[in-house]
């Protein structure tokens, strides 16, 4: 079974800032001259991405709400997310709160996993101008242990300039896993520019995972792009907790599958990072097409 971790229905309220760019993530277009050609990637039916899907051998991906309001973009609920994926069953959920809401927040979340079946929780601290590590992220996890579901975490600089890129950096990660050992951890995007580090997190906690979004899977193979070193323990001491996300619209279906197949990576392995990881963190059925 060919997972897709991240990506982004084609409905506005996945994909409304690739249209209509907030203030907070402008410095996008200024580093990403393609950026703006997003609005024609994004404008096709649900229906033709998963056709597109399809053609790349994907049987299931994963979409997320989120509530960013009070940094002034959008929400998702969750309530859409779950009626989303019941509708599209090729869809799983996960759900996006607000952790400056405290006490809201996590009810929402609580009630999104227990009442509305959405997977675990998903997490962008550096859109809340904080860590992983700020306390106010505590409550969340503890419930993620207390309901057995995983947290996504994002760990990588970001292109938003309005906070350190070193609120992404691995090291928060890696105190969250101390502080919480039972905590099922997915990294989203692979550290860089500190992949080295955060594979050295992986490693030294068993529940941690690094999720491959965003970043192109040819790149993962060559010498000195930065990424190497998880290709290189990917395919050996880590090759149970890599997972495979597109991040699409940014990538590609097709052509970022082919490059996962095309690197040098042992066939047992190359299925556990398409599929196998995180079907077995997840806890997933291949659904019937």
């Amino acid at each position: 079974m060919v997972i897709d971790f991240n990506l982004r229905p084609p409905l506005d309220e996945f994909v409304g800032e690739y249209k209509c760019t907030p203030k907070d993530l402008e410095n996008y277009e200024k580093i990403y001259p393609n950026y703006r050609k997003m609005h024609d990637i994004v404008n096709i039916t649900v229906e033709e991405q998963i056709e597109g899907m399809d053609r790349a051998g994907i049987d299931l991906a994963f979409c997320a709400s989120q509530d960013t309001e009070s940094v002034g973009t959008k929400k998702v609920s969750s309530e859409f997310v779950a009626d989303f994926c019941k509708k599209y069953p090729r869809y799983r959920g996960l759900c996006g709160v607000n952790p400056l809401k405290g006490m809201e927040a996590l009810r929402e979340m609580e009630h999104a996993i227990k009442d509305l079946g959405l997977l675990g929780a998903i997490f962008f601290p550096f859109e809340f101008r904080i860590t992983a590590a700020d306390r106010r992220m505590y409550p969340f996890y503890a419930k993620c242990c207390e309901l057995d579901v995983p947290v996504c975490l994002h760990s990588s600089m970001s292109f938003a300039d309005t906070i350190s890129m070193y609120s992404g950096h691995p090291s928060n990660l890696d105190q969250v896993a101390c502080d919480f050992p039972e905590l099922k951890i997915v990294a989203m995007n692979p550290g860089f520019p500190w992949v080295s580090e955060l594979v050295g997190v992986a490693w030294r906690h068993p529940n941690f995972y690094i999720a491959t979004s965003a970043v192109r899977a040819k790149y993962l193979g060559v010498p000195n792009s930065g990424y190497d070193t998880l290709l290189h323990y990917g395919n050996s001491v880590l090759q149970n907790k890599i997972i495979y996300a597109s991040s699409w619209p940014i990538l590609p279906f097709d052509r970022n599958i082919q490059e996962i197949r095309d690197l040098p990576l042992k066939p047992e392995v190359r299925d556990k990072w398409l599929g196998g990881n995180c079907a077995r963190l997840f806890k997933l059925e291949e659904p019937a097409k």
